[in-house]
């Protein structure tokens, strides 16, 4: 995946994230440390393409190569209203700290500005503290700690 930036080149563009990039964005979500099967990525990616409360831009170089991927919905609530949920940001590890973070987070606030959203908010794990410390330079702030309770095999069979 190492492009161009580096340091000092140009900084991608941003669109929609098609089929088409399945496989990168699988890659960089597995970069993060969330590895999944192609096919069932392929399959959740195609269930939320054309809802209207998601998107998911990728951040792409001229050459086509694919760095960087933001999946943003809108979450509504009783309590909070309606507010933008960014349900991950990746960028490539060979890319961090050229820019990329930064415009994939402009676009997922532009998205949440044409919807009249109130907020943009996100979970990070405590251990992230360097994308800590991004959120803070684009003026983000830690309002709350919480501990995240899950059961699994919930369905019925």
């Amino acid at each position: 995946m190492n492009q161009q930036t580096q340091s000092g080149s140009s900084i991608p563009t941003v669109r929609v994230m098609v089929e088409s990039d399945v496989l990168v964005v699988a890659e960089l979500y597995a970069q993060l440390g969330y590895p999944v099967e192609i096919e069932t990525f392929k399959s959740r990616f195609m269930k939320l393409q054309n809802t209207d409360d998601h998107a998911i831009f990728v951040a792409e170089f001229e050459t086509g190569v694919v760095v960087g991927v933001v999946h943003v919905r809108e979450e509504q609530s009783l309590h909070a209203g309606s507010v933008a949920e960014i349900a991950a940001l990746v960028v490539d590890v060979e890319q961090r700290g050229n820019g990329i973070g930064r415009v994939l987070m402009e676009e997922t606030e532009s998205w949440a500005a044409k919807r009249n959203l109130s907020k943009v908010k996100l979970l990070s794990n405590v251990n992230r503290e360097k994308a800590h410390d991004f959120y803070r330079r684009l003026a983000y702030s830690s309002n709350k700690s919480a501990h995240i309770f899950v059961k699994s095999n919930v369905h019925s069979s």
